[in-house]
Parts: C-alpha cells; structure tokens; sequence
C-alpha cells in the first residue's frame, strides 16, 4: 500500500488523503469520510465500544495496510450509506 499510495502522490501531485477525500466527495458525495481524520475530526466521531457497552477511545491508525480503512463521522448515515451502495452495485455488478 505504501508504494501505490508513494506513486498516487507524485503521479497528481497531492498527498494521499487529499486525493481519496476529494474523490469520496466529487465522485460518492461522501462529505464526512476521510483516510486520516484530523486531531478536529477525531473529537466528532462516534467511539466504539467493548463487549460490556463501554465506550473506548479513538485509536488512530496512521498505519499502512494492504487495504486502508475510512473514518466517517456522519452522524445523518449518508455517508455510510452511499458506501454501501458502492459495495452492493459493485458485489452485484449492476446500479
């Protein structure tokens, strides 16, 4: 993931985050999903919880892995919604 997010950045010129944002946004009209929140963006989102209903803090992961995670604190849904379609029209190839 390293190298192909390395090759993205030089090939357009911008980093990383700035490139799947701008994508997610323009192309998904995701507008509350990124690759790396912000310190600010961390502050919104929902927290996870354990097996016992406690809530856990946020663990940022500036990590690479072979398949990058996204981070959305939409509180309406929409965002995760129009990702679900992008999942269920490309696990059933059709819109």
């Amino acid at each position: 993931m390293m190298v192909l997010t390395a090759i993205l950045e030089q090939v357009y010129g911008s980093s990383y985050k700035q490139l799947v944002t701008s994508f997610l946004r323009r192309q998904l009209g995701m507008t509350h999903t990124t690759p790396l929140p912000t310190a600010e963006e961390e502050k919104h989102l929902p927290p996870g919880h354990d097996e016992h209903g406690k809530p856990l803090p946020f663990v940022p992961d500036a990590g690479f892995r072979a398949a990058p995670s996204m981070i959305s604190n939409d509180s309406s849904g929409q965002d995760r919604l129009a990702g679900l379609k992008v999942d269920l029209v490309q696990h059933f190839n059709q819109p």
